[in-house]
């Protein structure tokens, strides 16, 4: 009767879609920041008030 409904062929979809989800590689693909802040959500057009509010002017020789 199941089989007839079709909930045996969605039972095998959800496992297998399941199964997909516990394969995917563990960690994070974007490291820690250990000692600072992070800032997010900037609204268009603000990027060089935000560097000037951080005293950020000009450039710098970082790489």
């Amino acid at each position: 009767m199941k089989e007839a409904l079709g909930q045996e062929d969605g039972k095998r979809k959800s496992e297998s879609y399941h199964s997909q989800l516990k394969e995917e590689p563990k960690g994070l693909k974007v490291k820690p920041i250990n000692n600072g802040t992070v800032i997010d959500h900037i609204a268009g057009g603000q990027a060089l008030n935000v560097l000037k509010i951080l005293g950020i002017y000009g450039t710098t020789d970082a790489t």
